[in-house]
C-alpha cells in the first residue's frame, strides 16, 4: 500500500456584524458630527477570543475605534458636518489575533444633515439700518436632521470681534425656510465704519463658539463734518438773527450724536460770518 491524500473543502463563513445601531450628533470638534455605533454581537466561525475588531468610515482607516466590549460592541466615529444627508460606509475589520485572518466588511450608514448658513449679505440703506441676510439649504435633509434651535447673528467693527461686538438677534431654524433676513439698527455703533457680521447655529454655540461661523462686511458711512447751504442775517429789534440751512445728514446718527455750531469772523472787505458744524459723540 502505498501513501494516500485526500481534500476537503470547507466552506468557512466569513464574520459580520449584525443589527448596528447608529446614531448622532454634532461633534465638539467644530465642523465634525459623531457617528454612534452600537450592536449585539458578530457572527461567523470566529469568536472574539479569536479576532479583534476595529471600525472606520468610508477610506479612512486611519481614524480607528476598536470595539469597547466583546459582547455588546460600541464606540464613536466621527464625519464632516454636511448641509445634506450623506451616506457614508461604516467598515469593520476582522484581524485574526494568530495574525493570518483579516477580513472588511462594510455597511451604509446615512448621517442627516446640520444646515449651516451660507451666501450672508449685508445690505446698508445709507442711514441707521443694515439688511443681514443668509442662505440655508432645504433638501435632502434626512430622517433626524439636526433641528430646533437658532441661527444667531453679531456685529462688530473688529474683524477679530474681539471688541465693539454686539448680539443683534436670533432666529429660529426653520427646514422649510431657504432664505432668512434680520434688520440691524446701528445706532449703538461704536469703533468705526467697517461692519462685520457672522452667522451661526445655536446649537453648536458652546462647543463651536463661533469656530464655523458665516462671515461678511460692508462699509457704512457717518457724516463727520456739515457744510452749511445758506445763511441769512437779519435784524429784529435792534438784535441780530441768523438763520442757518445746512445739508441733508447722512449715514448713522449714532446714539448720543451731537453737532457744535461755530462762527468766524472775516473783517474784510465787510464782516462775514461763516459756520461748520462738527461731529461730536
Amino acid at each position: 500500500w502505498g501513501p494516500s491524500s485526500a481534500h476537503y473543502n470547507i466552506t468557512v463563513e466569513n464574520p459580520a456584524v449584525n443589527s448596528v445601531a447608529f446614531s448622532y450628533s454634532p461633534s465638539s470638534n467644530p465642523g465634525k458630527m459623531t457617528l454612534k455605533y452600537a450592536y449585539s454581537d458578530s457572527v461567523g466561525i470566529f469568536n472574539h477570543n479569536r479576532y479583534s475588531v476595529k471600525h472606520y468610515i468610508d477610506d479612512n482607516a486611519t481614524d480607528l475605534s476598536i470595539d469597547n466590549s466583546n459582547w455588546a460592541p460600541s464606540g464613536t466615529l466621527e464625519v464632516d458636518m454636511n448641509n445634506t444627508n450623506i451616506t457614508h460606509q461604516f467598515k469593520t475589520i476582522f484581524t485574526g489575533k494568530d495574525g493570518i485572518f483579516s477580513y472588511t466588511s462594510s455597511q451604509d450608514v446615512d448621517v442627516p444633515a446640520y444646515v449651516w448658513p451660507s451666501a450672508v449679505m449685508a445690505d446698508y440703506d445709507g442711514r441707521d439700518s443694515v439688511k443681514v441676510s443668509w442662505d440655508a439649504n432645504i433638501y435632502n435633509l434626512g430622517n433626524g436632521y439636526i433641528k430646533n434651535d437658532n441661527f444667531e447673528v453679531q456685529r462688530s467693527t473688529d474683524p477679530t470681534f474681539a471688541t465693539h461686538t454686539t448680539t443683534v438677534g436670533s432666529y429660529p431654524y426653520d427646514p422649510n425656510l431657504s432664505h432668512y433676513v434680520m434688520f440691524d439698527n446701528l445706532k449703538n455703533l461704536e469703533g468705526g465704519t467697517q461692519v462685520y457680521y457672522r452667522v451661526r447655529r445655536t446649537k453648536t454655540s458652546f462647543d463651536w463658539e463661533w469656530a464655523k461661523a458665516a462671515v461678511n462686511n460692508i462699509q457704512i458711512f457717518i457724516n463727520s463734518i456739515l457744510n452749511v447751504k445758506k445763511v441769512i442775517l437779519s435784524e429784529n429789534n435792534n438784535t441780530p438773527t441768523g438763520t442757518i440751512t445746512w445739508e441733508p445728514f447722512r449715514g448713522v446718527w449714532t446714539n448720543g450724536t451731537k453737532f457744535n455750531i461755530k462762527k468766524g469772523l472775516k473783517k474784510e472787505p465787510k464782516s462775514i460770518i461763516s459756520f461748520r458744524f462738527f461731529y461730536n459723540d
